[in-house]
């Protein structure tokens, strides 16, 4: 992140396709000094209708190991537009359902629209 513009706010969310390094780069952004962003209940309802049942719609947010591109895409979406988020870390956990290249190519591409 030192080589990011700097954030607005220091709320940051995490969104993984693995619950696993979620919860540790949660860890390492609390001991930075930086904010685990708060998931307001109007944000929480909208990832609930994106993301499969089951999915914990909190910070860190495990969008669950299946995640294709599209998931990925819609919930930064979302999340990225949420008043309550400063900044978003991601993090892809190696599949079968993408290459990694193409999740940091959509990444990149978001750097224009927020």
């Amino acid at each position: 992140m030192s080589g990011q513009p700097l954030l607005e706010r220091d709320d940051i969310a995490v969104v993984t396709n693995g619950g696993g390094p979620g919860v540790l780069t949660t860890d390492a952004i609390v001991d930075s000094w930086l904010t685990i962003a708060e998931f307001e209940d109007d944000l929480r309802t909208e990832l609930e209708t994106l993301l499969p049942d089951g999915a914990d719609v909190t910070n860190p947010l495990d969008i669950i190991g299946d995640a294709d591109l599209d998931r990925f895409l819609r919930t930064l979406d979302v999340v990225l537009g949420a008043d309550t988020v400063g900044g978003v870390v991601v993090l892809s956990v190696p599949t079968a359902l993408f290459e990694f290249e193409e999740l940091a190519e959509l990444i990149g591409d978001l750097r224009f629209v927020f």
